[in-house]
């Protein structure tokens, strides 16, 4: 097969990392594989970006302004590279690649869906309605996702939808042994829907019943001086320590006892994800993507979003475990990620919901 992925831009994300575990996955099980990027994927800050090869990426140069010259461009590659299957990530993805469809007659349209903004924005659920009825099939990283999707976006439930999980790479491990310190990370973007003044909050009050809790914090974002003034506030400087943005292979999970998960929302957390792959616990906010991870787990606790209180005490309870404790939690941790998120296994999966999809396709 030919197959194409379409997304937004390369600059570091999950969304990003998994376009290239994709690519790379496709092409080493045989099949041709293109990378299309919608937009001029030019930044003025310095961002790291996601590497493709150079030989099967290729810029649409897509704006507000330039639509329209971005779907043309993406109509000629889908020809001179004979594309059988177009995957597009994310709505404003998947508008275009049903652009070209429409125009061209071909080739089969799989839209990727990895999260649940539109359940609290009007105009963007109807842009995914809009969208996603037109597609060929549909593929989530998340039960939660996909039986939203399900509920609120299709009307039309004869396209084939499935769950896919992340690809996630699992690292060599060895339990990180401390007697003088708890290691806590943060590792998100300081926005709104990470919520990270809920764990600076619960830090608070974990701090001052246990000495040992220290905390590393690997992101940016337009929250970072509002944390910055409560830390000043709560005489935490001695205990924080932020990182800024942080590459996703510099992430300091082998310094970690405990990752902490607030967000008020989520698909399926990557950081949560490489955490366990690393042999880490993680304490998570009990929605979407999260509670499937998380619920029931021996590495694992849920909390209600913003329930800092019940968040300190589940990082307290984590500091009381001994040493063989947290190594066996780690050890299933990384169990439960290379039973349920190989690279080989989720082509395959996504291999066979392709081929699923052309043959009900030509059934009709």
């Amino acid at each position: 097969m030919n197959i194409g992925l379409l997304i937004g831009q390369t600059f570091v994300g999950g969304m990003e990392r998994q376009a290239a575990y994709l690519s790379k996955g496709f092409i080493d099980n045989g099949h041709r594989t293109f990378v299309y990027i919608a937009t001029p994927n030019i930044s003025f800050k310095k961002r790291s970006k996601v590497k493709f090869p150079k030989e099967i990426t290729f810029r649409l140069w897509g704006t507000r302004y330039t639509l329209t010259m971005t779907k043309l461009l993406l109509i000629y590659y889908c020809k001179k590279h004979n594309i059988d299957v177009l995957i597009g990530f994310q709505v404003g993805a998947i508008e275009i690649c049903n652009y070209v469809k429409a125009s061209l007659k071909f080739p089969t349209v799989i839209g990727n869906i990895r999260g649940i903004k539109f359940m609290s924005d009007h105009k963007l659920k109807i842009r995914y309605q809009n969208a996603c009825n037109q597609l060929d099939g549909i593929i989530t990283n998340s039960n939660a996702v996909l039986q939203l999707i399900k509920d609120h976006v299709l009307t039309n439930n004869t396209i084939p939808a499935e769950m896919i999980p992340n690809i996630v790479h699992v690292p060599s491990w060895k339990y990180k042994e401390s007697d003088d310190k708890f290691i806590v990370l943060f590792a998100a973007s300081l926005t709104k829907v990470k919520d990270p003044l809920v764990f600076l909050k619960s830090i608070c009050i974990a701090t001052k019943k246990n000495q040992k809790i220290s905390v590393l914090i690997a992101g940016n974002g337009p929250l970072k001086q509002e944390m910055e003034d409560y830390i000043k506030k709560e005489n935490l400087a001695s205990k924080i320590k932020f990182l800024g943005s942080v590459k996703p292979e510099k992430v300091p999970y082998n310094q970690a006892h405990l990752v902490i998960s607030t967000s008020l929302r989520e698909a399926s957390s990557n950081t949560i994800l490489e955490a366990l792959a690393h042999g880490i616990c993680v304490i998570g906010t009990n929605v979407g993507g999260t509670t499937e991870l998380l619920e029931n787990k021996p590495f694992g606790r849920l909390i209600d979003p913003g329930d800092y209180h019940q968040l300190a005490i589940e990082i307290l309870q984590f500091c009381k475990l001994t040493q063989e404790e947290m190594r066996s939690n780690g050890e299933e941790a990384q169990k439960f990620i290379k039973d349920n998120f190989k690279k080989q296994q989720i082509i395959d999966k996504y291999l066979n919901f392709i081929r699923q999809v052309k043959s009900a396709k030509l059934k009709k």
